[in-house]
């Protein structure tokens, strides 16, 4: 006999030569020449010859021998079992369930076992009629006769399974588990990706072989069973518990919650739960996880007789032995814990509204008591964080839901206060030399554990009140008493969480906060307070500086403490942070400490800690206090000292660059562009109602303040001139680009005229010295939006010369830019300008000096239109679309433009939606193809000729069909209407029609 393989190597002329070759496979060897035995025997298993290879080598001595032989008929059935006969499928089976009978005799493990009824379920899932309808008696019945019994002899037996199963031992039982597992994986398998008929059929298979499974299911739960079975049958339970849950799971899926199919399975539920509390803490551990899958995919199964049942198992004895045990190493989330949080997920809505819930009351808050550092060494208190979430949630809807009472809302109140109670304490801080031990995902574990926390007691807030705010201030002053700093931390923290700055109910507990003495403990030197304590006392100043704005005799105290804290390099930039936060908010009872918080900002910049986050904070805070400084001269006197400061910080920059310190340069310079946004950013109004009392609306600008103007654009002259000396590119040029841009940003949304709001003049000389190579161009171009934006308003008046300046400008640098699909994002940025023009600088925009010009940009977003990059094809469309929708009467050029250009962009609009857009470019050409037909009479015809052009890029569209669709954009529906008619033709002109396409 000789194999044809398609190898290289000389094939085995004999089936024990085979048999030979999977001794190999399993001998040591090299990878080479393991890899050179497995391709030979994948070549021998896929031959013809390999039904017969893989008879013989089941019969064979060897366990990993009779394995393969086993994987050789399983892949056969996968891949020839389709071909075979009624004869030659039935003697198969017989062979299948012959090998089962002769492994378990054998007696020497589950391996051989285990492949053969996996082989058995994938014969049994066949895709053939009236194939395998008993396969699990058909197995039962054979098992206990020691010798196949046929398919025909199968359904004539008049045995009930459930008496069979009674005669099974614990080996047979065992087999027909994996049996069980085997045919539901498979089934699965099968219905996830076949054809409806397919699985319609194998669905019919489980239904005809589910009372049989649960004949053995049932057998294995029964007291009778456990008796028979005895302690050696308790890993066969478990197996009998994990296939179980597989088949629900399987039902829950194919039948849809079909009760006829369900029931006769959760019949079985109650039986397994009486089981459970038999096992030892060891041996519960896999059917507990069981339990868990059941309850959080599938919680509906379970009837409430059935979790009354999981209750009394997790509150008695054997259920405390359990949490006890997973409470001793909460290092690693037990399944027990894991179980009593899907218990109680399921169960959440009577927890809240029966408190009095020994599982709410005792186990629950267990799980917040752990020792260890939570969410490191301790796992439990983090999967409880989910429980409570969850608790406060329902809380919050059940009392909200209606205004009947609530008699429950007590107890659940209490629990609620509880729970935070021991939170607090797992908040806190470990020591600083533990903390610093751990390693940095356990450092990130650990903070994200607070920031649940915080998150949590911001949800219990409105359900706990003023009660949790006087638990967390009571709590804090205690510990500041007891000098315990971690606790204070703790506490500080949760009133971060809370924010109840802006209750005025809540203003008595915070006086007694901020009125102890807490900051000055915090200050003094001789205390041993650990940094972390500090940076939460500094970010909680921050968080409450509404209640500082409202109890203003509270404020210096605080705002000493910030001060203090900036020299610390750990609280600097908090320190720097909620000086910033309440200098804003209570700008007008700060005015009298103006001068001396500027003295301490220019001993501040002394510091090393003056960074440059940290200045521009502080600059800003001491800007929004000049702000609210009431005579402009003050506050341009004032204005001038901090401009000053930043100025200071340009000269150094230029010194380095002197001194060919570029990198010390860049950085000095970035620094004091940063500091120049802070200060606009602090004078701006503090409300929507801009304070016009006693100003004139010129001071700034040709009055006493215009030199404070001055000093603000020689600053930024400074600024450029660095870079333009600079003898190499700069890394950070774009980034006081940036501050630039911000800095003229932050006067066109202010309301009346302030320093910042400078002449329409200093923006456009700006832009004169930008080109296409300048950095953060895109940046710019959005700057002049906003410019355009904040000038194009009905009462501001016209700049014509200035704006006019501006579209020079930007034509230099389009015609720089050469190719939009070059510089994508920047085309589309300047083509956004442009669009800003209108309506209002129109005639700026279509007067051009030069024609040239004109047809140049024109040309410009004409060509954008239909290149590739979505982002200046986009903008083109909106250009034109805005263009296109102006009234006559806007301009005298406008007719005069779009008699020119109206050929060509009907062309580029008809192009595009017929089949050259993407899908989600489409939407864009609708308004302006929208707009243009509706012109007038000449621009239809356009559009007419555009669809019968020689280069029309659909031409599988008909000509009825376009006309068809002129005629429909004609109608004059609304946009939505047109949306849908350019989405139809364009599906016609990309050949989707029809084919079901959902955009």
């Amino acid at each position: 006999m000789s194999f044809k393989v398609a190898q290289a190597t000389v094939p085995p002329s004999s089936l024990e030569e085979v048999e030979q070759l999977v001794l190999r496979l399993y001998s040591p060897g090299g990878a080479q020449h393991i890899q050179q035995v497995e391709r030979q025997l994948r070549d021998l298993q896929h031959s013809p010859e390999g039904w017969k290879i893989a008879d013989f080598l089941l019969h064979r001595s060897t366990s990993q021998v009779r394995y393969f032989g086993a994987l050789t008929f399983q892949i056969n059935l996968n891949t020839k079992g389709a071909t075979l006969d009624d004869e030659g499928l039935a003697s198969l089976g017989t062979r299948l369930v012959q090998g089962i009978i002769t492994e378990l005799n054998r007696g020497e493990g589950p391996l051989v076992l285990r492949k053969l009824c996996s082989t058995f379920a994938v014969y049994c899932v066949l895709d053939r009629p009236d194939h395998a309808k008993f396969c699990v008696k058909q197995l039962v019945l054979s098992l206990l006769q020691g010798t196949p019994v046929s398919d025909a002899d199968t359904q004539s037996s008049t045995y009930l399974l459930s008496t069979l199963a009674s005669n099974l031992n614990n080996d047979q039982i065992l087999a027909c588990l994996i049996f069980l597992s085997s045919l539901k994986e498979e089934s699965s398998a099968k219905i996830a990706g076949y054809t409806a008929q397919t699985t319609a059929r194998i669905i019919d298979r489980m239904d005809s072989n589910l009372h049989d499974a649960i004949a053995i299911f049932s057998e294995c739960f029964s007291i009778a069973g456990q008796q028979r079975l005895g302690q050696e049958g308790t890993s066969t339970r478990i197996q009998a518990f994990a296939t179980y849950s597989d088949w629900v799971f399987f039902a829950q899926k194919a039948w849809q919650g079909s009760e006829e199919s369900l029931g006769p399975l959760r019949e079985l539920l109650g039986s397994a739960l009486t089981w459970l509390p038999t096992l030892s803490v060891e041996d519960a551990s896999e059917t507990i996880q069981v339990f868990t899958d059941l309850l959080s995919s599938f919680g509906m199964f379970f009837r409430s007789d059935h979790l009354g049942t999981l209750l009394q198992i997790i509150t008695s004895p054997w259920g405390m032995n359990q949490m006890n045990a997973a409470l001793q190493d909460p290092e690693d989330t037990s399944s027990f814990v894991a179980l009593v949080l899907a218990f109680a997920d399921v169960t959440i809505e009577d927890l809240v509204t029966k408190p009095d819930s020994p599982l709410t009351t005792q186990t629950m808050c267990n799980l917040t008591t752990c020792n260890g550092i939570a969410a490191v060494e301790d796992k439990c208190v983090v999967d409880s964080l989910e429980f409570w979430h969850a608790y406060v949630e329902n809380v919050v809807d059940s009392e909200f839901e209606d205004e009947g009472p609530k008699p429950w809302l007590g107890h659940a109140q209490s629990h609620i206060a509880k729970a935070c109670q021991e939170l607090w304490v797992k908040i806190q801080w470990p020591p600083a030399e533990l903390y610093h031990s751990l390693d940095q995902d356990q450092q990130k574990e650990f903070r994200q554990f607070r920031a649940d926390v915080s998150d949590l007691l911001g949800s219990a807030y409105p359900v706990l009140r003023s009660e949790l705010s006087k638990a967390i201030v009571h709590g804090c002053l205690d510990a500041l008493n007891r000098q315990s700093w971690h606790e204070v931390e703790a506490f500080l923290y949760s009133m971060n969480a809370i924010s109840i700055s802006e209750k005025a109910t809540e203003h008595q507990i915070l006086i007694e906060l901020f009125g102890s003495d807490l900051y000055a403990h915090l200050q003094n030197p001789n205390l041993m307070v650990p940094a972390h304590t500090r940076r939460t006392a500094v970010d909680l100043l921050g968080q409450y500086a509404k209640f500082f704005e409202r109890q203003q005799v509270y404020l210096p105290p605080a705002l000493e403490f910030l001060f203090a804290s900036l020299p610390n390099t750990a609280l600097a930039q908090r320190s720097a942070k909620s000086i910033a936060a309440l200098c804003s908010s209570c700008r007008s009872s700060l005015t009298d400490k103006l001068v001396p918080f500027i003295e301490s900002y220019q001993k501040f910049l002394a510091l090393p800690t003056a960074t440059q986050y940290t200045k521009e904070r502080v600059l800003g805070g001491v800007a929004a206090i000049i702000q609210a400084v009431s005579g402009q001269d003050k506050q341009a006197e004032q204005l001038s000292l901090l401009l000053g400061f930043v100025q200071d910080d340009i000269r150094v920059a230029m010194n380095k660059l002197s001194a060919l310190q570029f990198e010390e340069a860049q950085v000095e310079v970035a620094t004091a562009m940063s500091c120049l946004v802070g200060i606009a950013k602090g004078l701006e109004e503090p409300t929507d109602i801009p304070n016009t009392n006693g100003k004139r609306a010129d001071f700034w600008t040709v009055g006493p303040g215009s030199p404070v103007q001055e000093q603000i654009c020689q600053t930024v002259r400074m600024a450029m001139h660095i870079f333009e000396k600079s003898p190499m590119p700069l890394e950070l040029h774009g980034d006081v680009i940036e501050s630039i841009c911000a800095v003229f940003k932050s006067g066109f949304s202010e309301a009346v005229p302030g320093p910042f709001v400078l002449l329409p003049r200093v923006t456009v000389e700006f832009f004169a010295t930008v080109s296409a190579q300048t950095p953060r161009l895109e940046v710019i171009l959005n700057m002049l939006c906003a410019y355009l934006r904040s000038h194009s308003t009905p009462t501001s008046p016209l700049i014509n010369m200035e704006v006019g300046q501006l579209l020079q400008r930007l034509i230099i640098v389009i015609k720089e830019i050469q190719d939009p699909r070059n510089e994508a994002e920047i085309s589309s940025g300047l083509i956004e300008v442009l669009t800003r023009f209108m309506p209002k600088y129109t005639d700026v925009l279509l007067e051009t000096p030069g024609q040239e010009d004109l047809s140049y940009i024109l040309n410009f977003t004409m060509e954008c239109l239909i290149v590739p990059e979505y982002l200046p094809k986009r903008k083109a469309a909106e250009f034109w679309a805005v263009l296109i929708a102006l009234p006559k009467t806007t301009s005298t050029h406008l007719d005069e433009v779009i008699t020119y250009f109206g050929p060509t962009l009907a062309h580029n609009l008809i192009n595009q939606v017929s089949g050259n857009a993407t899908r989600t470019d489409l939407d864009w050409f609708t308004e302006p193809l929208r707009s243009f037909i509706k012109r007038d009479v000449q621009t239809k015809k356009w559009i007419e000729l555009a669809l019968t052009s020689a280069d029309f890029p659909a031409p599988n569209v008909t000509m009825e069909a376009r006309r068809k669709f002129l005629k429909a954009l004609s109608v004059g529906n609304s946009l939505v209407l047109t949306k849908r008619v350019v989405l139809g033709y364009w599906n016609e002109c990309k050949g989707l029609a029809g084919t079901g396409y959902a955009p």
